[in-house]
């Protein structure tokens, strides 16, 4: 049996773990390693704190994958074992050439996590868009309100939660009697916060197609694990997309409402909000569908094992 090492300094939003788990559900025996656990769930991987304990599960692996862009010290010699590094986040996002210039020399192919990131001057680049356990996260479609009720709650102030909220403001007057808001800004752990997520009927991830960072404007605007957490629970997403098109002719047609400005958040919420209660249930129902068929563990440790590591 093939057995991957999937390793990292810190797994933001624990994707390494998330990757791992997709791993096993297709026959691959795979273990994620990191050394500080993220934060909000802090469960998920193994810990280490040593070369010598990474090194235990690196002698074993045939496939070493660094997550994050971050270089890990495994104690072996990579020229003896097929190795990826996986790019996510701000940490490739600020400093791509200095990254792919370090990693490009040492790994097969680079996986990208988000649009934004690709063509930046990683070595064989292939997407491969975030997974979430869609057994463990069921739809809730219960109603908590008899108004449509309406989330938003950033990890980060990189989700441009000003502007969403300026646009719901606009909006109250016209139809405050139709739905009601709900949003916070406290970050908190994983489970608390999917049960915030539970209470809505539609969920807004973000809307910030560039990112300011020291002056300099990036392109940002992809949908990422907040997103499909919210979808897999049955809930309607609004979100940027900068590359829908392209999933488009990759994965097929994504239910996500894609706001790559605010303007378009009031457009979408104006048009849901003219749904019947009934329409307003299988649109839930269908994007909960689409992200079981496109992201679940199965499925993206599909795409994982035969596209990019091609066993």
């Amino acid at each position: 049996m093939t057995k991957v090492l999937l390793v990292a300094k810190t797994d933001w939003a624990y994707m390494g773990y998330t990757l791992s788990q997709c791993l096993k559900t297709v026959g691959i025996e795979a273990e994620m390693l990191v050394e500080h656990p993220y934060p909000y769930r802090p469960s998920c991987g193994r810990l280490f704190t040593t070369t010598e304990q990474v090194k235990g599960y690196a002698d074993q692996a045939d496939i070493i994958q660094f997550m994050h862009g971050q270089w890990v010290d495994t104690g072996v010699d990579l020229s003896k074992k097929r190795v990826f590094v996986y790019y996510g986040g701000s940490n490739y996002r600020l400093n791509p050439k200095k990254i792919s210039k370090f990693f490009n020399p040492i790994v097969e192919k680079s996986i990208i996590q988000t649009g934004d990131l690709l063509g930046l001057g990683a070595k064989n680049e292939v997407w491969l868009l975030p997974a979430v356990d869609t057994d463990m996260l069921k739809p809730i479609y219960k109603r908590t309100s008899n108004k449509i009720v309406i989330g938003h709650f950033p990890s980060t102030t990189a989700k441009n939660t000003t502007q969403i909220e300026k646009v719901i403001q606009q909006l109250i007057p016209k139809y405050g009697n139709r739905f009601e808001y709900i949003s916070d800004t406290k970050t908190m752990k994983w489970d608390k916060h999917i049960e915030r997520v539970s209470m809505c009927d539609i969920y807004i991830e973000a809307c910030t197609p560039i990112q300011q960072y020291h002056g300099n404007a990036l392109k940002y605007g992809e949908w990422g694990v907040a997103g499909i957490e919210a979808a897999a629970l049955g809930k309607i997403v609004i979100t940027h997309f900068l590359s829908h098109k392209r999933y488009t002719q990759e994965y097929g047609k994504c239910e996500l409402c894609v706001a790559n400005d605010p303007t378009d958040i009031a457009v979408i919420i104006e048009k849901l909000l003219a749904l019947s209660d009934d329409e307003l249930l299988k649109r839930r129902k269908a994007t909960r569908s689409w992200v079981k068929k496109f992201h679940s563990l199965e499925a993206v440790g599909t795409k994982l094992k035969e596209k990019i590591y091609e066993i």
